[in-house]
C-alpha cells in the first residue's frame, strides 16, 4: 500500500521534468546494483617520476663598455656640433656609421634649441638610425651653441 501511494503522489504532484530526472537517476542505481554508500573505493598508487633537469641555454655575455654618450647639437642654421667639433651633415653621417660598426649600443644625446626646425632634428634621428645607432635621447640646448 505504501508503494502505491508513493507512486500516486509521485505521479500527481511533481512536474514532468523532475519525474524524468528522479526516475533516470534511480534506475541507474537500481539496475547497476550499486548503491552510493556501497560503491567500492579504488585507490591507485602512483610512483613519482624523477624530474628531468635541463640546463637552459645561456646568452653570450658581451662585455659592457662604459663609454660616454655621443653629444650631437643641432643648430638652427643647419650646422652640427659633434662632441664639441663643428661638422657638416655628410661628416656626421660618416662618423655615426664608423661608430656604429664599433659600438652600436652607444648612446646618443641629441640637443637642439627651440629655434631649430623640427625637420632637422627628425633628419638627425633618421641619420643615426640608418647608421646603426638607434639609442637616441633628447636634451634641451641653449639658443644656439657654438664650440
Amino acid at each position: 500500500m505504501g508503494v502505491i501511494s508513493f507512486a500516486l503522489l509521485f505521479s500527481i504532484f511533481l512536474p514532468a521534468p523532475v519525474k524524468v530526472c528522479v526516475m533516470g537517476v534511480g534506475s541507474i542505481f537500481l539496475f547497476s546494483g550499486l548503491h552510493p554508500a556501497r560503491a567500492p573505493r579504488r585507490v591507485q598508487v602512483v610512483k613519482p617520476v624523477p624530474a628531468r633537469v635541463k640546463k637552459l641555454p645561456q646568452a653570450a655575455q658581451q662585455p659592457k663598455l662604459d663609454l660616454p654618450p655621443v653629444k650631437i647639437i643641432v643648430n638652427s642654421d643647419g650646422s652640427f656640433i659633434f662632441n664639441g667639433q663643428k661638422i657638416t651633415e655628410e661628416k656626421l653621417s660618416k662618423k655615426l656609421t664608423v661608430m656604429a660598426s664599433v659600438t652600436p649600443q652607444r648612446k646618443i644625446i641629441l640637443m637642439a634649441s627651440a629655434l631649430t626646425p623640427h625637420q632637422m632634428v627628425a633628419n638627425t634621428i633618421k641619420m643615426s638610425q640608418e647608421a646603426g645607432m638607434p639609442n637616441v635621447s633628447f636634451a634641451a640646448a641653449p639658443d644656439d651653441t657654438t664650440p
